[in-house]
């Protein structure tokens, strides 16, 4: 956690790695693009007010973290499906599914390959965080020591502790 921080929002989210060079890609066709799906814990704050007035308050902290591996779409359980968790702490704080998402995966894939995908790009999904954001009592900010963990089934969980830096 950078200096001018002192508290983090969060979310869970699937990862979809594209594995080839695709363009205008049709939705019933999405799939021949991924190669694969990993977990994203995205974490991000906007500096303290006495920071942001040095400039202008236009910048603010955010980090995307995938992992822990690369899950082979053939290998992965069905992605329209998938329960995905976020613990602050070892309490669950955010739940939910793929299967709610705002955009079915394949629409999303083929929405934004009209734009053009590169091997190794990687989309990352709608967050849990969206449906309940951190600052709640039910959903803390994260402060240097906590352990995030988020976890979709099938795929792994991901867990960084919050560190000063």
């Amino acid at each position: 956690m950078p200096a001018s921080v002192d508290r983090l929002a969060y979310g869970t989210a699937l990862a979809i790695v594209i594995g080839c060079a695709c363009h205008a890609l049709e939705a019933r066709d999405a799939w021949e693009a991924v190669a694969g799906y990993m977990v994203a814990n995205v974490v991000h704050a906007t500096p303290s007010a006495a920071s942001a007035e040095d400039l202008a308050g236009d910048v603010t902290f955010s980090r995307c973290i995938i992992g822990p591996c690369l899950v082979d779409r053939h290998d992965a359980p069905d992605v329209h499906s998938l329960h995905l968790t976020t613990r602050v702490n070892g309490v669950v704080v955010q739940t939910g599914a793929t299967s709610s998402l705002r955009w079915p995966i394949d629409r999303l894939i083929a929405r934004l390959s009209r734009y053009g995908l590169e091997a190794g790009d990687t989309i990352v999904t709608g967050l849990l965080s969206d449906d309940a954001p951190a600052g709640s009592s039910a959903t803390p900010y994260l402060r240097v020591g906590d352990l995030l963990e988020s976890g979709i089934e099938g795929l792994g969980i991901l867990r960084n502790r919050v560190a000063s830096g």
